[in-house]
């Protein structure tokens, strides 16, 4: 698959703790004025009038955030990449978004197909289609990556804020931030998406948390003042519990 199994070695536990470090309690409340930007910048490309696919946005919105968060506020400047598809060989230029987007699904449906399942030891070789164009494209894009991280000019991202602790080799931090983004980006989507849905559902819910949420003053907040910010959202209790609630109706694992 697209990251594969990260290894263990002996700076395993030394990654993990840095890691659990860096992403520990409270980690995402000072990225709350990060994510304001990023709706609202999602929310002047939408079209009006326009019927939306709400999982498919929540995952654009999703994948921004996290994206920016691991990797840098300035990931937008990441030059775009060559995708090469592995059914005719044709090539384009793609954004970041699409190009993860695109290789995901090839990754996935390769990975799922008869094939795959049938001789696994396929994927491991790259020297069949689709394995081979799909490894391809996993190289150009961590290709692209790396040389963004080498320039990026954000000193609180994950990736830099673990390099600059100089506790982990930075090609391990490269590979485990890679693992977030790949482990946090769908998750997270679905838990919001599958929320929103069960508030639509329970009509009442999304009323008393909207009242919550203007006792608060939410709507009055200055966005650009994010300490009051991480104020005001920790003073909701009630939207803690609809989230809470998400999770247990619709949760992302199933088992351990």
């Amino acid at each position: 698959m697209f990251f594969g199994l990260i290894p263990s070695n002996q700076n395993w536990d030394v990654r993990r703790k840095i890691t659990l470090k860096t992403i520990g309690i409270n980690f995402a409340s000072q990225y709350i004025q990060l994510m304001i930007n990023v709706v609202d910048d999602w929310a002047k490309e939408v079209e009006h009038n326009k019927q939306l696919d709400l999982s498919k946005e929540i995952s654009k919105i999703t994948f921004r955030i996290i994206s920016k968060i691991l990797f840098g506020n300035d990931i937008d400047q990441l030059q775009t990449i060559e995708y090469t598809s592995s059914k005719d060989g044709s090539k384009k230029l793609l954004s970041f978004e699409q190009f993860y987007s695109k290789m995901s699904y090839d990754e996935l449906q390769a990975y799922l197909s008869p094939k795959g399942k049938l001789f696994s030891f396929f994927s491991g070789t790259k020297i069949i289609e689709p394995y081979k164009t799909n490894h391809n494209n996993v190289c150009s894009l961590q290709k692209t990556l790396r040389e963004f991280l080498a320039g990026s000019c954000d000193k609180n991202s994950v990736n830099r804020r673990i390099v600059d602790s100089n506790k982990v080799d930075t090609e391990e931090v490269f590979r485990d931030v890679l693992l977030l983004l790949f482990a946090g980006f769908d998750t997270t989507s679905h838990a919001i998406t599958s929320t929103l849905y069960q508030l639509k559902k329970h009509p009442m819910v999304l009323v008393k948390l909207q009242k919550k949420l203007a006792d608060i003053g939410i709507t009055n907040v200055d966005t650009s003042d994010n300490e009051n910010l991480k104020h005001v959202f920790g003073e909701c209790e009630y939207l803690n519990y609809v989230i809470k609630e998400g999770l247990r109706i619709d949760p992302l694992a199933v088992s351990g």
